[in-house]
């Protein structure tokens, strides 16, 4: 019976205002936290020994109490997954979405004695359209087939932060050791050939501009289709 701290938030309730209804079909707000504690590794100490009250008195060389157990590494990930995220379906058949995202991952290794601290934050803005009943003329085996299905298209744009501290506790230093800011673009294209072939084109550019002097920048781009088919009965 223990509580954990997990939880997520969803509601659609603005789109019953009147006027909301004279814009949008509906408005969507949704909010999550997740978190998580692992132990890596640990090991049973043979040196314990308590007495009846389960109390340990015993010390080593360095005058610190005997454990019973020895952990290597401990970590905690929490996420804000999302922090806020806005779905707008508007009657012109346009979809727009806003979407900010915030986590961390701490791991304390008790043998060297250091904490990596790795944050990410993360803001994603999207919008989409569907045109209805695009017609395609296709040529197939010396005649011509017309298809007549809906285009929907779909971009996004994403900037993310991350970064990673290395804390050394014995020394008391903080150094960035990993960091980068992430730009990405990118769009879609999907188109329903018939009941079980699904046309999908796609396009996207990331650029990675590092916040530590030992990486360089990079960017890469993608382009390309998928075709897609379902097995049905």
């Amino acid at each position: 019976m223990r509580m954990m701290p997990n939880w997520r938030f969803t509601f659609d309730g603005l789109s019953r205002f009147p006027f909301i209804q004279k814009t949008f079909r509906s408005i969507n707000l949704s909010h999550q936290y997740r978190s998580t504690y692992q132990i890596g590794s640990y090991t049973t100490n043979l040196n314990f020994i308590s007495d009846a009250d389960g109390i340990n008195s015993l010390r080593d060389l360095q005058n610190n109490y005997i454990q019973q157990y020895e952990i290597g590494v401990v970590t905690l990930n929490e996420q804000f997954s999302p922090l806020i995220n806005i779905d707008m379906n508007w009657k012109n058949s346009l979809t727009t979405r806003f979407e900010w995202r915030k986590s961390r991952t701490i791991s304390l290794n008790l043998t060297s004695n250091q904490i990596a601290d790795a944050r990410i934050n993360e803001i994603i803005i999207g919008a989409g359209y569907r045109f209805d009943e695009v017609q395609i003329i296709l040529k197939t085996g010396g005649g011509q087939r017309a298809l007549k299905s809906d285009l929907n298209l779909r971009f996004d744009l994403s900037i993310r932060d991350n970064k990673t501290l290395a804390r050394k506790l014995v020394e008391d230093v903080n150094q960035p050791v990993v960091g980068q800011k992430v730009f990405t673009a990118g769009i879609t294209a999907d188109y329903v050939l018939s009941d079980r072939f699904n046309l999908q084109l796609f396009a996207d550019h990331t650029m990675n501009n590092p916040f530590v002097a030992n990486t360089f920048p990079t960017s890469n781009t993608n382009f390309g289709f998928s075709l897609k088919f379902t097995l049905v009965q």
